[in-house]
């Protein structure tokens, strides 16, 4: 996607068949010349979203987000009308699938660099995009404010690691690797079996030193017990089909899907 060639700007879209090794070009590319873009596939909806770069129609850095859908090649890529917070190119894009149990499926866009007047600005920021509402920084930021670095989400451990890149804090070519993975966000517990007699459930409390501006909510569901067959042994239990997860109802009907245990001394 994209690029320059002995100062010619492009808006070609290039498809590769790694199967065959061949190359074509759509008859429709980007809306304008980029150079420095970064893209990435977003499985959620089947579509490569391009983010920023030199837009050389207008002669200046860019903040637009592009969407290109690759079962429709010819019909090119297209303005989302969402944005990053500034203009900004030779970023690097990843899409993140799951932290802790659960599902996170955004994408994330590292670092970045755009001259504003005579200066150059590094970026370390790390921006969220969901594919439906402008791109946002998150709290986190990366350890050095990287240009052209590489990155890769690592399903195993639940990491996008970032590669090299040229390092504006140290203003060299960097040979380290980081990575990046939320310290927050949705954690899930394995299941607890309450139909075990010893066990009797009283309240949700726990210790907790939590941030500024920030906070830890707890949500529960239940399963009937699937004794698979073996009453006896409990450790071969497996819950059946499991209920929505519920917050504090405060004595009402029914699992209030909308609420969270927010009381770390177990009051609700």
């Amino acid at each position: 996607l994209d690029g320059s060639n002995n100062s010619v700007y492009l808006s070609s879209i290039i498809e590769f068949n790694p199967s065959t090794g061949g190359v074509a070009t759509t008859t429709v590319g980007l809306p304008v010349a980029l150079k420095g873009a970064s893209a990435v596939y977003y499985p959620v909806d089947g579509k490569i979203y391009i983010f920023g770069g030199y837009d050389a129609n207008a002669g200046a850095y860019s903040d637009k987000i592009y969407s290109f859908d690759p079962t429709n090649p010819n019909a090119g890529a297209s303005d989302t009308g969402y944005t990053m917070p500034s203009a900004r190119a030779y970023t690097s894009a990843s899409y993140y699938t799951s932290f802790g149990g659960e599902s996170i499926k955004k994408m994330y866009i590292f670092g970045g660099y755009r001259i504003t007047g005579d200066s150059s600005v590094y970026l370390n920021e790390v921006l969220e995009f969901n594919g439906s509402s402008n791109a946002t920084a998150q709290t986190e930021t990366l350890a050095k404010s990287l240009k052209a670095c590489s990155v890769a989400f690592n399903s195993s451990d639940h990491r996008v690691y970032i590669f090299g890149g040229y390092d504006g804090t140290g203003e060299a070519f960097s040979d380290s690797i980081y990575y990046y993975q939320l310290d927050y966000g949705p954690l899930l517990s394995s299941p607890y079996n309450t139909s075990d007699p010893a066990v009797t459930l009283a309240s949700i409390a726990w210790t907790e030193t939590a941030p500024a501006g920030t906070d830890i909510l707890f949500q529960i569901r239940t399963a009937d017990n699937n004794d698979n067959g073996t009453p006896s042994d409990a450790s071969d239990d497996t819950p059946n089909t499991w209920s929505d997860w519920c917050g504090p109802d405060n004595g009402g009907a029914g699992c209030s899907t909308s609420t969270y245990f927010t009381d770390n001394t177990g009051g609700e």
